[in-house]
């Protein structure tokens, strides 16, 4: 393997002077960004402008860096790319058409940058369906892909959606979904340049029932990502609680798959979802007791007599049993309908006078996947009390969706 450039350093405040690192083999190239100690990238946009030209799109916590790279020779489109889910470093593997040495990469052009990139601005690109399976006759995995472009979102971020047809223009947030935690699960045709959404059908949905329709091949549009959400910010705690009503798993997903990487993360404490039956969750065995870190608990308000688990609807009684007193070292992540947020706020609050709440901060909801038109706000809240941080809450305030079982009802 050759290692033919080596890139200057870049102090942490300068983003614009980053470049792609790249090596090479006989047959491939591949594309690295050399990151920095204080600001790691969150995601990646790759778009092929021709054979011998691409154009990186690097995304920051408040910026995103542009990069045009003339290639010196042609090749192959999409690449592959790997993702380590530790450190965030990103390697895009490309095929060379011509089996040989390249001397050079070629030149980079830096072309500017996005400062505002709360507010940026939204822009759609073709995908092509790859797979549509149902995991019931409510809940798909829909995986996309589009002909000349990647983007890896950041975690906890979203995207938009909506129909091809041009005369239709309704849209709706969905948070990608990971293809799947354990290798068993991959599912079918499912590349690394694919994005992959989870979508509830609902029967008077203006958008759920076009999406879970889709055929293979039949197409529908992706927005850039869209959010503010930085995981990085929680990397700092070891224990991990999480709270989740109905479909409010959906965008713990990318973060379970995130924690289980990271080595110092030493619990993913009692994972609970809260359902109305049994039919209504799906938490596969693959991210379940099998995981040594983790601990879940399915908590149903409309149970079968057969039920032997938790039952009961939320309430400051079992959050208080759940998630417990607060620890310098923990944080809770709760997604959820409205009412089960406004109880577990409440809750998480409860402990802590007004003045000991250092911010809040709303934002555009970090990624939620909904049919009905609502206010989606996320309201990230940081409490402290004489300086150790004591709890970190996300909270995502959407209408209650409800995952189902491949096994039905039972």
């Amino acid at each position: 393997m050759f290692q033919l450039i080596a890139l200057e350093s870049t102090s942490d405040g300068d983003l614009s002077s980053i470049k792609m690192d790249w090596r090479q083999t006989i047959d491939t190239v591949i594309f690295s960004c050399k990151s920095i100690y204080s600001r790691r990238c969150l995601g990646y946009e790759l778009t092929l402008i021709t054979n011998s030209r691409l154009l990186f799109k690097i995304i920051f916590e408040d910026e995103i860096i542009k990069h045009e790279l003339h290639l010196r020779s042609e090749i192959e489109w999409p690449p592959i790319y790997n993702r380590n889910l530790e450190t965030l470093k990103v390697e895009f593997t490309c095929a060379k058409r011509e089996r040989r040495p390249w001397m050079n990469l070629g030149h980079q052009i830096t072309s500017g940058s996005d400062v505002n990139i709360s507010g940026r601005l939204k822009i759609y690109r073709e995908y092509r369906v790859i797979a549509n399976e149902p995991l019931s006759n409510q809940v798909h995995l829909l995986i996309v892909q589009a002909k000349d472009h990647l983007q890896i979102v950041p975690i906890g971020r979203h995207v938009m959606v909506k129909e091809a047809d041009i005369n239709k223009n309704i849209q709706r947030p969905y948070t990608p979904v990971p293809p799947y935690l354990h290798d068993d699960d991959k599912p079918p045709n499912y590349t690394p340049n694919c994005l992959c959404l989870m979508i509830k059908k609902y029967p008077n949905g203006l958008l759920s029932r076009f999406l879970t329709a889709l055929k293979v091949d039949q197409t529908l549009y992706l927005s850039n990502s869209m959010g503010s959400f930085v995981m990085g910010t929680y990397d700092r705690y070891s224990v991990i609680h999480m709270l989740a009503g109905g479909t409010g798993l959906t965008p713990m997903l990318s973060i379970i798959e995130r924690a289980m990487a990271r080595r110092s993360v030493s619990e993913i404490n009692k994972f609970t979802q809260f359902q109305h039956k049994r039919r209504e969750y799906v938490l596969r065995e693959a991210i379940g007791e099998s995981q040594w870190r983790e601990v879940i608990i399915h908590i149903l308000s409309q149970p079968k007599s057969t039920w032997t688990g938790k039952r009961g609807m939320v309430s400051e009684g079992l959050l208080n049993n759940l998630v417990g007193k607060s620890q310098p070292d923990a944080c809770v992540f709760t997604c959820g309908p409205r009412n089960f947020m406004q109880i577990a706020r409440t809750h998480i609050s409860s402990e802590y006078p007004e003045y000991h709440i250092l911010t809040a901060v709303y934002n555009e909801c970090c990624g939620i996947h909904v049919d009905t038109v609502q206010t989606h706000m996320s309201d990230l809240i940081r409490f402290e009390k004489m300086n150790p941080v004591v709890f970190n809450v996300l909270q995502l305030a959407l209408p209650c969706n409800n995952w189902v079982t491949k096994d039905g009802d039972s």
